[in-house]
């Protein structure tokens, strides 16, 4: 069980932040994940670090100053 203050920041931390559903097949979530959990990473940060990276192939990245980043282990960061 939580404190108050524990879902005070929860609340506010989530009210920073923006929330997409993304709907995938069965199979194809189990491949998402699969893939993340290999590539180190959460399955919301292996898709995020996708998104990156074709925004930033694409040239379509607005302004954001979250363009990505690669690091020496070959993983993006922002």
């Amino acid at each position: 069980m939580s404190s108050d203050a524990q879902r005070k920041a929860a609340s506010r931390y989530l009210a920073t932040k923006k929330t997409v559903t993304i709907r995938f097949d069965p199979t194809e979530a189990v491949a998402v994940s699969t893939a993340a959990a290999a590539a180190g990473e959460s399955t919301q940060g292996y898709i995020l670090t996708a998104v990156r990276q074709r925004m930033d192939r694409d040239a379509s990245a607005p302004e954001t100053g979250l363009e990505s980043t690669q690091g020496a282990d070959g993983k993006l960061s922002t």
